[in-house]
Parts: C-alpha cells; structure tokens; sequence
C-alpha cells in the first residue's frame, strides 16, 4: 500500500517489538492509538495494512487477519480503485491470492 498510514503502522508496530513488547501487547497498542486518531475513510487501509505487515513479519493476530478478510471479503477496499479498472483488477486478484492463502 502506498498509504502513508501504512508506513506509520509498520514503523510502530516494529519499533514496539523492539521495545520488547509481546506480539500481542504490540498489537493491541497498535490498534488502540490508530483507531482513535483515523476516519472511516482510512480504516480499510489500517486493517490491510496492519494484516499485511503481520504476515510478512509471520506474526499475524486472528484479530487483524479476520478484519482484513472481512474487507477483502467485503469488497469495499476496491471503491477506492473505481478510476482506474486495470488497477482495480489487479488490486482484486491480489487480494485473492491472499485469501487464499
């Protein structure tokens, strides 16, 4: 994701761990501080986000990965690639595959 919120999260929920914080102490503070500060608007792309960045580092909460298929599921997060359909197509298949996996 090309969000800024993206790199916000990743920064803070790694720099949590590093602090020592437990997965699941890391993730609670990270959901706790985001979803007071974001808008509606940008909730889809802190639960990507937050998922993907877990799954990369393979410490990903049932909690953040059941938000993420909810909106993969939802189709909601593709509203925001209706200008552009080849992106929105892509965008679709790859959130396929990670449903998948």
């Amino acid at each position: 994701m090309s969000d800024d919120i993206a790199e916000d999260i990743s920064f803070r929920y790694k720099d949590l761990l590093g602090d020592n914080f437990t997965n699941e102490e890391a993730t609670k503070v990270v959901i706790e501080e985001y979803l007071d500060e974001i808008d509606d608007e940008k909730i889809t792309a802190f639960w990507l986000s937050f998922a993907l960045i877990q799954w990369k580092l393979e410490r990903l909460q049932d909690q953040v990965k059941s938000e993420a298929l909810h909106i993969i599921e939802s189709g909601v997060d593709l509203n925001r690639w209706e200008e552009d359909p080849k992106l929105k197509k892509k965008r679709k298949q790859m959130e396929s595959y990670y449903l998948i996996k």
